[in-house]
């Protein structure tokens, strides 16, 4: 989870980059800077998303065997 934790927070990064870029020099079309978002939206949920669910189920696992919460 750690380095896809890294990812995602490089891809928001870069979106916030791209989007102060777009809003102070206009560096693509409207079009185009909608589809490169979009583009790493889904490149960071295809990322995170199983990360996230392969941790829980670690941690589900860890819980069943009795080294749980305390």
């Amino acid at each position: 989870m750690r380095l896809a934790s890294i990812v995602c927070i490089g891809l928001f990064a870069l979106a916030v980059v791209l989007g102060l870029a777009q809003l102070w020099f206009h560096l693509l079309s409207p079009d185009l800077f909608i589809k490169s978002l979009i583009t790493i939206v889904a490149i960071g949920a295809l990322i995170f998303v199983p990360a996230f669910i392969l941790k829980e189920n670690k941690e589900a696992e860890k819980r069943a065997k009795g080294g749980g919460l305390d």
